[in-house]
């Protein structure tokens, strides 16, 4: 099923068309939701994260994302951290947190979390106290500050799509682990059948002469 997009300019019909393919991997997504700055939409995702399956591959690709958000390519996110007053700061701010919870302690887990840290400690020193907005299941709140809702797309549709590509993914690793389960039991019934007959297996003189026994030799030389 394809959602249907109704964005208000070239760039959100890029976004929409990206985020429908880039599904397939959850933190490629949240990557393209920070360079295109829906922010809201990224912590709509994240908060998404915790229904998936943490595998060792997918702390791989947070623990290189984070590293990417401290090269040139994130400037722009690094900067919009010090904007302690914007109405996007606080999706932001719980989005690069919610990638922090889900990193076990490293090296990339300290540097994002000295980089929050000195954030927190700006909007302290300037007295700027967070907005606190409710959030609904979907993590998303339709306001005119929201970008999504700026651009034309629904965010509902984008959220929909990405938990749609992700069913199917939980269902195909099941296909397949259901597959192996009723293959090894095959297997392990062939493993001692093929070793008996190789244990059955004799030597067979060219001539046609049975194997004579151990002494032989020794009687022959007598």
């Amino acid at each position: 099923r394809r959602a249907k997009y109704y964005a208000k300019n070239e760039g959100a019909r890029v976004f929409a068309a990206l985020f429908h393919c880039w599904c397939n991997n959850p933190v490629s997504t949240f990557s393209l939701c920070l360079l295109a700055r829906s922010y809201d939409l990224a912590f709509a995702l994240v908060k998404k994260f915790s229904e998936l399956e943490v595998t060792v591959g997918f702390l791989m690709q947070i623990d290189k994302l984070i590293h990417l958000i401290e090269s040139p390519i994130f400037v722009h996110l690094r900067l919009q951290l010090l904007d302690v007053e914007a109405p996007y700061h606080t999706y932001l701010l719980k989005s690069c947190y919610g990638l922090l919870m889900l990193l076990p302690q490293s090296d990339a887990f300290r540097s994002l979390n000295d980089r929050l840290t000195a954030v927190c400690n700006l909007r302290d020193n300037l007295g700027v106290k967070p907005e606190i907005t409710a959030s609904p299941s979907t993590g998303v709140i339709k306001t005119e500050e929201s970008s999504i809702y700026q651009a034309g797309l629904n965010a509902i549709d984008l959220l929909d799509r990405f938990d749609e590509v992700m069913t199917m993914h939980r269902k195909a690793r099941a296909a397949i682990q259901q597959k192996s389960m009723h293959q090894e039991p095959m297997n392990d019934r062939s493993v001692p059948a093929n070793q008996m007959r190789a244990s059955n297996v004799q030597r067979i003189d060219p001539r046609g002469a049975p194997p004579r026994q151990g002494g032989g030799m020794a009687t022959g030389m007598m």
